[in-house]
């Protein structure tokens, strides 16, 4: 089963929000206010979940900070031209 995206969230969220209001606003005694509370909400987690997607996503395509040998296999420093065990010429 997939995971709800952010948007669906702050649409739903706007339209509890809106919705109990207007609806609230035509009545004396005001009880749809836990809904308004509600779609507020759903609209941050929403937000919520628009960002940290951003921020996975970004994390993701991030450069390592280390490399492998492609001869034996050694752990490398980016930075380094030969390996320290084997003395192979790294590839840029």
């Amino acid at each position: 089963m997939g995971e709800i995206h952010g948007v669906v969230y702050i649409i739903i969220g706007a339209f509890f929000a809106i919705s109990s209001k207007i609806i609230d606003v035509s009545r004396e005694e005001s009880k749809l206010s836990f809904f308004v509370i509600v779609g507020i909400i759903m609209i941050l987690v929403g937000i919520f979940k628009l960002v940290m997607k951003e921020y996975k996503g970004r994390a993701k395509h991030a450069p390592a900070a280390k490399r492998r040998c492609h001869r034996c296999g050694t752990v490398l420093h980016v930075f380094q031209e030969f390996c320290h065990r084997c003395g192979t010429k790294l590839f840029r």
